[in-house]
């Protein structure tokens, strides 16, 4: 059990296996196309010269993201880091984001790394307890994608959230 008083709160891990060859992977999480697929709505890459990426092109260091999810909320940031089929890093506000990917046998293995998370309620919240929940649904997402073509994720932007589920008020009950 994690004691809260010692844990890193700056910090997360999550490792999870694949039953596909690395390279396929990799494009999931390396192109906007991948991305739409089981992480976000609608993803656009624009490199350092200003055009648009393509679909299935991998993006580059340098690369800006525009990340639209199906309910309102939008995260812009920067791709850090990428090695093909081994690394890709970003920023995802004012945290960081490193997803490696190493083939063992005939799995996959992708460990995320989300560090620089806020000292505050906000960061503590947001950026460690909603963060890693939602990464662990999207990489589930993935899994499920692989498993059997079925996206999990709800098609209704009216309903609530996975970005604020838990978070967000919760209407008085009548007695």
């Amino acid at each position: 059990m994690i004691d809260p008083q010692t844990c890193d709160w700056s910090q997360f891990e999550i490792v999870f296996y694949y039953n596909k060859p690395v390279d396929q992977v990799f494009k999931y999480w390396a192109t906007w196309a991948g991305l739409e697929a089981f992480f976000i709505e609608e993803a656009r890459y624009v490199t350092p010269n200003g055009t648009l990426r393509g679909a299935h092109e991998i993006v580059q260091p340098g690369d800006q993201y525009q990340w639209n999810w199906r309910q309102p909320f939008t995260v812009e940031g920067e791709i850090t880091d990428v090695k093909l089929n081994e690394e890709i890093s970003f920023t995802f506000g004012v945290m960081q984001v490193s997803v490696h990917f190493t083939q063992l046998g005939e799995q996959t293995e992708v460990h995320l790394m989300q560090t620089d998370i806020p000292d505050t309620a906000v960061g503590l919240v947001f950026g460690h307890l909603n963060c890693h929940s939602c990464w662990v649904f999207f990489f589930t997402n993935l899994s499920s994608i692989f498993e059997t073509s079925r996206d999990l994720r709800d098609a209704n932007p009216d309903r609530v959230s996975s970005m604020v589920v838990g978070f967000s008020p919760l209407s008085k009950q009548k007695n």
